[in-house]
């Protein structure tokens, strides 16, 4: 096999594997929203971990059928990854170019499965749990930039761009914001704080509100969103003039900015609906992915900027 159909191969299932962890993102916001969290038992003993209720399918119960759903989906992400390893172990051009991205990531999930097990059997404070979103943003975050390395190097090396450091920088900013906010969405959900502030944009009619408990954690969430807000769209703004992937990424980005900020809104006003906290939650991980895409073709670009420029001189 050609290193350009290796690479283009082993990325397309990387890529693969990045959907599912967006599908699993969806089963834990079910599960969360419907409670379902001990759906295959109590917490305390290994009967409810990796078992459901002592036995390997889930009883008719809905909670258990819900929460073993979302364990079988991550079990699907789990065995992928297995399957990723095994081909990246035994193909020396594979693992001389992407072992270090590989490690990284088995090393987070292995955390994120370890973790969810202990929130299962101890019943971990809504602190923590924030621990674990925290964990399966990072493992995505990897994930996507080992595929797209992977592509990047089937492809060939990217067009340099002289003028993309300020671009590259404003994306990296937004793509930590972005970061930062999904965990104050955990925090905001872990402790319930969803509706704290019944009404939108004021909360309880003030704009700056007396900033204790969940009300607190409900601003900082949509302070946050206006930060988010403000870097996206003076992302799209700069690139507006630039030509090709530079200008049709911030404003893909943008439209699925203003996407979740509807459905934030939403579920302020009216209530919380599944629907639309689902949509919330997998909105962010769409726009968490465009950012580090942007991210990372501008990283690679202003990379191969002193070779290209080397190369100009040569000639």
């Amino acid at each position: 096999m050609s290193d350009t159909l290796l690479f283009k191969r082993f990325g397309q299932l990387i890529m693969g594997l990045v959907g599912l962890t967006v599908l699993l993102v969806f089963a834990g916001v079910i599960v969360r929203a419907t409670g379902s969290g001990l759906g295959c038992g109590t917490a305390g003993g290994w009967h409810d971990w990796p078992l459901c209720h002592g036995q390997l399918l889930p009883p008719g119960e809905t909670t258990a059928v819900i929460e073993f759903s979302h364990r079988a989906i991550a079990s699907l992400v789990s065995a992928g990854m297995l399957a990723a390893v095994a081909w990246l172990a035994w193909t020396p051009r594979l693992r001389a170019a992407l072992g270090g991205h590989m490690a990284l990531a088995c090393t987070l999930l292995v955390v994120q499965i370890t973790w969810g097990a202990l929130i299962i059997r101890h019943m971990v404070p809504p602190e923590l749990v924030v621990t674990h979103l925290a964990t399966a943003l990072a493992f995505f975050a990897t994930m996507i930039t080992l595929s797209l390395r992977a592509l990047r190097i089937a492809s060939g090396s990217p067009d340099p761009i002289e003028t993309g450091r300020p671009y590259m920088n404003l994306a990296l900013t937004a793509t930590g914001a972005v970061y930062l906010q999904a965990l104050a969405g955990g925090v905001v959900a872990n402790f319930e704080a969803g509706l704290a502030c019944p009404d939108f944009p004021t909360c309880y009619g003030s704009f700056w509100p007396a900033m204790v408990g969940n009300v607190a954690l409900q601003m900082i969430h949509r302070f946050g969103a206006y930060v988010v807000t403000a870097l996206v769209l003076t992302l799209a703004w700069r690139t507006r003039r630039e030509q090709g992937w530079l200008r049709t990424l911030p404003l893909v980005a943008t439209g699925v900015l203003v996407l979740q900020v509807t459905l934030g809104i939403l579920n302020v006003l009216y209530k919380l609906p599944l629907v639309v906290t689902a949509a919330h939650h997998g909105n962010a991980y769409l726009l968490f992915a465009l950012l580090i895409g942007l991210s990372f073709r501008l990283v690679a670009a202003r990379a191969v900027v002193p070779e290209a420029r080397s190369a100009a001189l040569a000639t």
